[in-house]
């Protein structure tokens, strides 16, 4: 039989989990049946869920627990966060807990600053401002390419994948809600990508939290779609979010963009691109 401190230690799991970056350890507490009630939001299964709190993990700095109260089914915590682009937000968050996982999440919040920024009922995609809207001006290439859409999603969604076609310096945690750390020799600056949809031989989202020379990439997502076509092939289609003709940097990141996804078609074709680190630099206007 349960006990309170059973009960609040799969709680702090979770929440310990989540708020600092371990995903794999607080998602692991959660039941496949998990119910969430949310004020803005809705999640009607826990994989909706976890992509939620994934993406929205990386726009908050500090986490501070106030208080947690708990009995052998139930707990409840009380937490602030500061939230980039928010500012404080006071949560409190009730959990039932059976069979040694969270069955049922409910959260308390004000919401006036999440729909002041943008959140909308039923939107599914987190707790934190709204994304780039896609348009029609979003930056965009379909390639066809003579790979199977497993191997281009390998390329896309790996460390290992990522550094053979774009830049041969990369750090960080690949997987759903991982982020990824490109350097570029010679250059004193990095991108920080944060994976954010992963659907083997599918799809592949990253969003970017930092670009230290390129400030107008702060929140854009690029976005890769694969379908597969023929025996052995499929067909690319890339869209980078935000990234419009009114961005000052958009005819250099075209050519970037370019000359990138052409040496992603060459190493899952050949398995030998040309990322950052074979070539002296691309030209910057």
């Amino acid at each position: 039989m349960s006990t309170r401190e059973d009960t609040l230690a799969v709680v702090r799991g979770y929440h310990a989990g989540w708020s600092s970056g371990r995903f794999a350890d607080a998602f692991a507490a959660l039941s496949e049946e998990l119910k969430i009630e949310v004020p803005i939001n809705e999640y009607p299964t826990k994989a909706s869920f976890t992509e939620a709190v994934a993406r929205f993990a990386g726009v908050v700095s500090t986490v501070t627990l106030l208080t947690e109260l708990a009995n052998d089914r139930d707990a409840m915590l009380l937490y602030d966060m500061e939230v980039h682009g928010l500012g404080p937000l006071r949560v409190a968050e009730h959990f039932t807990v059976e069979d040694g996982k969270i069955t049922r999440i409910r959260q308390i919040h004000d919401t006036a600053a999440l729909r002041g920024a943008g959140a909308q009922p039923g939107r599914g995609d987190g707790l934190g401002p709204a994304p780039e809207p896609i348009t029609a001006a979003d930056l965009t290439r379909r390639i066809r390419l003579h790979a199977s859409a497993d191997r281009v999603f390998t390329a896309l969604a790996t460390a290992d994948g990522v550094r053979s076609w774009w830049t041969d310096r990369i750090s960080g945690t690949a997987g759903l809600g991982g982020v990824l750390r490109l350097e570029f020799a010679g250059l004193d600056e990095h991108i920080d990508l944060r994976l954010d949809e992963l659907r083997p031989g599918t799809a592949v989202v990253w969003t970017c939290l930092e670009h230290t020379e390129l400030a107008e990439w702060n929140g854009t997502r690029i976005m890769f779609s694969l379908t597969a076509a023929g025996q052995s092939g499929c067909v690319l289609d890339f869209r980078h979010v935000g990234l419009t003709p009114i961005r000052d940097c958009y005819e250099d990141c075209t050519v970037g963009w370019d000359h990138f996804l052409a040496s992603l078609a060459t190493y899952v074709e050949h398995g030998r691109g040309t990322p950052f680190g074979r070539i002296k630099s691309l030209p910057r206007r």
